[in-house]
């Protein structure tokens, strides 16, 4: 009973994963809210008996479809979570502080801001960036890297965007800022 509720657990955070909910704590990913509840039944009087249920054995893999399916669906019907709605550049780089918001204190036209936002090559764009930056926070890629692949990504898209480490300000508030600086001429 116990590994049916962890085969549950890794379900959820696979959809959250999937989904890339954001945290609403911190920049990184969410893998649960304060709402998550979880709970086994089992009928000891049956006469079919699971002796397993790990991600290797067959009600393993019904928990985990199901539960997958079901947390998506709650998602979708209780905030609107979907993969719809995270096409967007925002979406993608909300949890670093690219936001419509920040834009919009820039100047920038609105209408055109809501365009750009699901343009297929810059929500593209906007994945691998927070990608970057999500692997940076982990540990995973070097910073000198990082800043080569995001001045890259910016260059690719035409951006003259400076990236200067000169500032005490934590590398990932650089590179978010670089991303913001890189479209607000396009939403002129």
């Amino acid at each position: 009973m116990v590994r049916a509720l962890i085969t549950a657990t890794e379900a959820k955070t696979a959809a959250l994963q999937e989904l890339q909910a954001p945290s609403r704590y911190s920049s990184g990913l969410a893998t649960g809210s304060g709402t998550d509840g979880a709970i086994v039944v089992s009928d000891r009087s049956s006469p079919r008996t699971f002796t397993f249920a790990g991600n290797h054995a067959k009600l393993g893999e019904l928990i985990g479809r199901t539960v997958l399916r079901a947390v998506k669906e709650a998602l979708f019907r209780q905030t609107g979570l979907c993969p719809e709605r995270q096409y967007d550049v925002f979406a993608r780089l909300g949890r670093y502080g690219v936001t419509r918001e920040a834009l919009l204190r820039q100047g920038v036209n609105a209408l055109r801001l809501e365009e750009l936002s699901r343009e297929p090559e810059l929500v593209t764009r906007a994945a691998l960036y927070a990608h970057l930056l999500d692997e940076l926070n982990w540990g995973l890629l070097k910073e000198a890297d990082v800043i080569e692949a995001c001045r890259a990504l910016l260059g690719r898209a035409g951006a003259a965007v400076q990236i200067s480490t000169d500032s005490k300000k934590p590398l990932t508030e650089i590179l978010a800022e670089a991303f913001l600086q890189s479209l607000a001429p396009l939403a002129k």
